[in-house]
């Protein structure tokens, strides 16, 4: 199918609705190669307040989602994702968990049953959530020598009015990813 990527057939293409739970749903149908079909699903939560402290834990828990969960174990889920020609991701930051699915149209409600389940569940089983933390760390480590990672985090950092704690500031490579100890 040749496609008008306008925004004006954009917006003409695109269905929308909610669902009885609420939730709110834009269709674009279009004729793709081999059925393909991918979606979106973006989850917003929490709030400034509620949220403060908590960006290092927001951002892992999106790493950790497809690690475990629903009573699988992290290669159940790769397994059947396989099984379901299904790529899927999982990415959460400030106040919104992303997913990303690509699959094919015959499994789509099968994919969105079990990413539905991995949310409901998720596991955040200690190994994974050590693993992640040690890949941030060696991440953090490797950028501190990046010159463009530095050059990108001191545009982030220039102006950011935003204290250390809330969602929104943009924290330096020197910033302590551990909890403070207790005293």
């Amino acid at each position: 199918e040749a496609f008008d990527a306008t925004p004006a057939n954009l917006d003409a293409r695109t269905q929308r609705g909610s669902l009885a739970s609420g939730l709110q749903v834009a269709l674009l149908p279009k004729g793709t190669r081999g059925n393909r079909v991918q979606a979106r699903l973006v989850l917003r939560f929490g709030d400034v307040d509620s949220l403060r402290g908590q960006s290092m834990t927001v951002a892992m828990m999106g790493a950790l989602i497809d690690k475990g969960g629903a009573g699988m174990s992290r290669a159940q889920i790769a397994d059947a994702f396989d099984k379901l020609r299904a790529e899927v991701g999982f990415n959460a930051g400030g106040q919104t968990l992303t997913v990303t699915i690509t699959t094919v149209r015959q499994h789509l409600p099968a994919v969105v049953d079990l990413v539905g389940r991995l949310l409901k569940a998720p596991a955040f089983a200690p190994e994974a959530l050590d693993e992640q933390r040690r890949q941030l760390l060696a991440l953090v480590a490797a950028q501190r020598a990046e010159p463009g990672a530095v050059a990108a985090l001191a545009v982030r950092r220039h102006g950011n009015p935003y204290p250390r704690g809330d969602l929104r500031h943009a924290p330096s490579h020197g910033a302590r990813t551990r909890r403070p100890a207790k005293s």
